[in-house]
């Protein structure tokens, strides 16, 4: 399958006419044999032009690229208002416990506090991704977004429920196998020939090495075998799977969600399936976005359904006892008014 004007522009014409006949005699070694050292230069400083000013036909209108970008968001939310209304205030309001959280902790947190708090910051940045791709009509690009929130969301409520400080430690120790992994494979990089012209600095790979085998040696030869064997003690066995975390936490109920945005994260059939119509074999428009669609409203859910039990903790951990009924009122009653309003729009 071949097809004219793939790259093509109205403005473009006449200038892939002047591209196409440089190029013919600057790839002809008997013309360019012939040339004076004058006209080489002349036929360069041709060639530049006539690139440049292809390139230019392609530059956009930054301004316009936003206009329709926002456009797409007001449309999508407009459609679809009173769901939106529902889900921005349960994530805000989360958002505002993490916020308050990171406060306090910079005040008088303990090393348990950082990292969880700090954890907990993280989800809601990814939790905000989430709502942007929603915003923007991208169920798909959501579902990707959470399959990073649940994750995280497992680790953190598995450290939620331990006050084990050797776990802590382990959890943080545990990051010297990504470290280790980055350097290795950015010294690969930096060395392989194709790149080596660049002269990328080199890194110290002896500290990074010492600090890992010194780690290995005090936790056990298992201890970097898994990307989850920091929670051994909590799982009972030296090397932890995603699932077993998962079922440890309570969140199996989820994983239904997990396999639709793995689907959507990995390279497979169903990344194109939604965009098919099999009537013979159309394809559809992969680059339209969701105004009014069921796909919008499941990444919601399951950004809800996994994020309440973990909000829910840290309300009972975390607040004064003389708020925590109210903190969990209104957080509840705030699940219970998205899922309303998911139940009228759906049915």
């Amino acid at each position: 399958m071949k097809m004219d004007g793939l790259l093509l522009t109205p403005d473009s014409l006449d200038l892939v006419k002047m591209f196409n006949e440089i190029h013919k005699y600057m790839n002809d070694p008997a013309f360019m044999e012939l040339r004076s050292k004058k006209q080489l230069e002349e036929l360069k400083q041709l060639n530049e032009h006539s690139t440049n000013a292809l390139f230019d036909c392609f530059q956009v209108d930054l301004n316009e690229i936003l206009e329709d970008r926002t456009i797409g968001a007001d449309d999508t939310v407009t459609t679809n208002k009173k769901i939106f209304q529902t889900f921005c205030s349960y994530s805000n309001t989360c958002r505002g416990i993490s916020n308050n959280l990171l406060e306090l902790c910079d005040k008088e947190g303990t090393g348990r506090d950082l990292i969880i708090v700090c954890n907990v910051g993280h989800i809601i940045r990814l939790m905000d991704q989430l709502e942007v791709m929603l915003m923007y009509g991208y169920p798909d690009g959501a579902f990707r977004a959470w399959r990073s929130l649940y994750e995280n969301i497992v680790v953190t409520t598995i450290l939620l429920h331990s006050h084990d400080k050797d776990v802590f430690m382990r959890y943080n120790e545990h990051n010297r196998k990504k470290e280790k992994r980055r350097i290795d494979l950015y010294e690969e990089l930096r060395t392989n020939p194709g790149v080596l012209e660049h002269n990328l600095p080199s890194i110290n790979q002896e500290v990074i090495n010492e600090k890992f085998e010194r780690i290995r040696q005090k936790n056990g030869k298992d201890f970097f075998s898994g990307e989850y064997s920091w929670a051994s003690s909590i799982i009972g066995k030296n090397r932890v799977t995603f699932r077993e975390l998962e079922d440890f936490a309570g969140f199996s109920l989820l994983r239904l969600f997990y396999v639709i945005a793995s689907d959507y994260s990995h390279s497979n059939f169903n990344n194109i399936a939604d965009h098919l119509v099999l009537e013979g074999i159309h394809v559809g428009n992969l680059s339209s976005k969701e105004k009014s669609n069921r796909m919008l409203f499941l990444p919601m859910a399951a950004a809800i359904l996994s994020l309440d039990p973990l909000i829910k903790k840290l309300i009972t951990d975390y607040s004064n006892i003389c708020e925590q009924d109210f903190n969990l009122t209104v957080i509840k009653g705030l699940q219970t008014a998205f899922f309303e309003c998911l139940k009228e729009t759906v049915l």
